[in-house]
């Protein structure tokens, strides 16, 4: 009832409809390394007309690595070691980058993870469309466009093409990412973590097109994610990696799960049934963190109005772990805003109690990237002392402070070999917890996470939500949690806020919300759900 899933077919519906022998893309034993460090072994695909191949596994697995080899985009420190890779017959590590940049757009299309790094930020949606359309000769035709955008869930009366990059949110910058792709109509189609930045009801909007575009023109599709619920709702066949290794694949691997790496990504999946802290019930007249009343928030854009927040009331009790759910754009992130006094409602009334901290969706972005992690962390206690009226020391690390620091660390329980590391050398998990202990240097009472799993790959997810839970129980923490994963929500939160439109629709325990709802929008989210079981 709540969650969609499609059998797999496997690779015998594909043969069905082009000859194994038509094959689109072939790697043998590829082999990627990156200095030292084997970052891909061995790696084995075979991709038809038409087939959709999902690549899976955590952070760090050599995922990405596949998609940036065939396209030449890997570093300056990767290369190819061994192996080889054949499009349409075509030897691609035999050509030069000018080769290689004639394929994209015509014959291979890549939807990037950030969406935002895809655009330029200084000019309209509709003059880079119509210049990438121009540039594989094709016309900007307005009505097309806009019938992508309307299965996309995106506004179809012309504010999105007149708008910027920096004007839209993260979600919706991606759904226009993928409708510029729709329109080029590749070949094969690469999509890497296409759907981290959405919500549950775009992330079947965008599953669905893709398998009409597939349908429709035979295209073939490789797809990396973490969602194993993506996975099974889109692939034909799977592959598993783990370390740079394919430890399984074929058509029914989540299905029929071999490996005992397949086994532990699928019971980290979290699902409906599964409740990894038991909700506790707060009386009205309960100490409270957080209290919003009769908010109201505008936005002007371009000269008009956009309601982000519509009369919301909210109430965080002391020691409560609140979950915030909603479609992008409903004004999730908005809330926080206002609590944190980083912008002003024109209505209503914000209440804070006690001392607060941000943690971002973008943990790799929420550091400096030109410091290690023990001194970005040394700073932040450097900052709290002086907040806090004591003495604070600059110049170089002190041992009361490096004291400090690996407390914090074991807090989160990271090792302290990490500490200098800079950011990009930690995977999305590390860095995402090296974000929760700066949060601790400023004991906070009130933990504002924004998204903070939606990057992560389902073991990490299940790794910062464990630590949440503990933390709050020995720190005694309010957590407002914002999230588009309902499954997750439910596992660890005691209640959940439903939010549409910038309007509240319903807000009760998380089971009563999850399991027993009457709302037709909560419905609606829960029924888009892709699940693997």
């Amino acid at each position: 009832m709540m969650a969609k899933t499609r059998k797999i077919k496997g690779v015998r519906a594909v043969a069905a409809r082009t000859s194994r022998k038509e094959l689109l893309l072939k790697m043998k034993d590829l082999c990627v390394s990156y200095g030292d460090y084997e970052a891909l072994l061995c790696y084995d695909l075979e991709l038809s007309p038409g087939e959709i191949h999902v690549i899976a596994g955590e952070s760090g697995s050599g995922k990405s690595t596949i998609l940036k080899a065939l396209l030449g985009l890997t570093s300056y420190s990767a290369e190819v070691t061994g192996g080889s890779m054949l499009f349409a017959g075509q030897d691609v590590l035999a050509m030069s980058d000018k080769e290689r940049r004639e394929l994209l757009g015509d014959e291979i299309g890549l939807i990037a993870q950030n969406p935002a790094a895809s655009f330029n930020p200084l000019r309209t949606f509709k003059k880079q469309f119509e210049e990438t359309l121009e540039s594989h000769g094709k016309k900007l035709d307005e009505h097309e466009v806009f019938h992508v955008f309307k299965t996309l869930g995106l506004p179809t009366d012309g504010r999105v093409l007149s708008s910027c990059p920096y004007e839209v949110s993260g979600g919706m910058c991606q759904r226009i990412a993928i409708a510029l792709l729709m329109l080029l109509r590749p070949r094969l189609l690469l999509c890497d973590e296409v759907t981290s930045a959405l919500d549950v009801t775009t992330q079947k909007q965008v599953a669905d097109e893709l398998l009409r575009l597939r349908d429709e023109t035979g295209m073939g599709i490789l797809l990396v994610t973490h969602n194993l619920g993506l996975a099974a709702y889109m692939a034909d066949t799977i592959s598993i990696l783990q370390d740079g290794v394919c430890v399984e694949s074929g058509p029914g691997v989540l299905s029929d799960p071999q490996h005992e790496y397949t086994k532990k990504l699928l019971h980290d999946v979290p699902d409906f049934e599964e409740v990894l802290r038991a909700g506790k019930a707060f009386p009205e007249a309960a100490p409270k963190s957080v209290k919003l009343q009769d908010v109201h928030k505008t936005y002007k854009v371009r000269g008009n109005e956009v309601q982000a927040l519509k009369g919301v009331d909210l109430t965080l009790y002391k020691g409560e772990i609140l979950g915030v759910v909603g479609e992008s754009g409903s004004g999730k992130t908005t809330i926080l805003r206002q609590i944190c006094g980083m912008e002003t409602p024109e209505n209503g009334e914000v209440e804070l109690n006690g001392k607060y901290q941000y943690i971002f969706q973008d943990a790799y972005a929420s550091f400096d990237p030109r410091m290690t992690i023990r001194q970005s962390l040394y700073e932040s206690i450097r900052n709290a002392a002086g907040r806090d009226g004591k003495t604070a020391k600059p110049g170089r690390l002190v041992p009361e402070y490096e004291e400090l620091i690996e407390s914090y660390l074991a807090q989160v329980r990271l090792d302290p070999k990490l500490l200098d590391r800079f950011p990009s050398r930690l995977s999305g998990g590390q860095c995402q917890r090296m974000a929760i202990a700066r949060a601790l240097v400023g004991e906070p009472e009130v933990l504002l996470c924004d998204e903070i799993t939606s990057a992560l790959d389902v073991t990490a997810q299940r790794e910062v939500v464990e630590l949440l839970v503990r933390l709050q129980k020995e720190l005694e923490l309010s957590i407002l949690f914002i999230s588009h994963d309902l499954a997750l929500v439910h596992s660890f939160c005691d209640r959940i806020l439903v939010l549409k439109s910038g309007e509240v629709v319903e807000c009760d325990e998380a089971s009563a919300v999850i399991l027993r709802s009457e709302e037709p929008y909560t419905k609606q989210l829960l029924d888009s759900v892709l699940t693997v079981r």
